[in-house]
């Protein structure tokens, strides 16, 4: 795959403005990075900053799918758990999937879904069928439950986690503005 992302080659102009430069690192144009690091800083007198982020799937030559995504720096992150950071690893009883703990988390949650299935409606992202790896797990992995299915060729696959406090944290982050809905398989 390939990516594209936007940023800026100059500081803000004033010391609340944050700075840009070096704001993306680890990527590099042409190249499948798994990896790519953002700079956490905002501007005080602002919301807060988002990423754009596109890249590009090679479905079979000729045939390529953007997909855009967005990450999001809040203003504000007292009492969010934010950023859930996701790791994944291939086994060889399938991908193992890791996160950060969560501060008074009683549980977690973790679905699979594929990135054809993927809609962007007016007020949510809708997740399509999902598929359960792990439901109501107390540690952060899915060692015992790795997931041992791959996607058809040109096919990807995402996977989400979610955690339980007082209640459902929803898949994604907190401070994204649309929440994430699976349409069938969800963890229950």
């Amino acid at each position: 795959g390939r990516y594209a992302l936007g940023h800026s080659d100059h500081n803000g102009d004033g010391i609340a403005d944050g700075a840009t430069i070096d704001d993306i690192r680890d990527t590099y144009q042409g190249t499948a990075d798994h990896t790519i690091r953002l700079r956490a800083e905002r501007s005080a007198l602002n919301p807060g900053r988002t990423y754009w982020v596109t890249y590009a799937v090679s479905c079979s030559p000729g045939h390529v799918k953007p997909l855009l995504f967005s990450f999001d720096v809040p203003f504000e992150q007292d009492g969010t758990a934010e950023p859930l950071r996701i790791v994944l690893d291939q086994t060889d009883d399938g991908t193992l999937v890791a996160w950060s703990p969560v501060p008074n988390a009683q549980h977690y949650d973790v679905i699979r879904g594929s990135l054809s299935n993927l809609q962007v409606g007016a007020d949510t992202y809708e997740l399509g069928d999902v598929s359960c790896i792990e439901s109501n797990s107390t540690d952060e992995s899915t060692a015992g439950f790795e997931d041992p299915a791959e996607p058809a060729g040109g096919g990807v696959y995402f996977y989400l986690v979610q955690y339980h406090e007082e209640a459902d944290s929803g898949y994604g982050t907190e401070s994204t503005l649309e929440p994430r809905v699976p349409g069938g398989g969800d963890c229950i």
